[in-house]
């Protein structure tokens, strides 16, 4: 797909984009029981869910590791992408320059927030993120 709808799940080094995308995403939304790896793994992975190609790149260090992703869930031609980056603005720039009229939805892993502000800033996003596969 020329354009399709990006999940960005935005942090610092260690702040637990991985863990929530392993967590929320795979175990919790699709329903996906990850056996191995449990933790501190970076991982990508496709599959189909309701008709749609869905992949998940995790391994977002560096723009250009992002960019290898990218590229390589672009040739799988996924309708929905879902990836682990920093919040620096090259970061943003290399999913642009790929994706340049896709959507965009980002989830934001920093806790700077109380426990309770950021409880509730994520449960409206992830149903934001439930509207992207109905």
């Amino acid at each position: 797909m020329e354009n399709p709808k990006i999940i960005c799940f935005v942090g610092s080094q260690r702040a637990g984009k991985t863990t929530t995308i392993r967590e929320e995403v795979l175990e919790k939304f699709f329903k996906i029981n990850v056996l191995y790896p449990k933790r501190w793994t970076e991982f990508n992975i496709a599959f189909f869910h309701n008709g749609k190609k869905i992949g998940i790149w995790t391994k977002g260090d560096t723009p250009e590791i992002l960019e290898e992703g990218l590229k390589e869930l672009k040739e799988k031609d996924c309708d929905i992408i879902i990836c682990a980056r920093h919040p620096l603005q090259e970061f943003i720039d290399t999913i642009k320059k790929h994706f340049p009229h896709s959507e965009i939805l980002e989830i934001n892993c920093e806790r700077q927030k109380s426990q309770e502000e950021w409880d509730k800033d994520n449960e409206r996003r992830f149903g934001e993120f439930g509207e992207y596969f109905k």
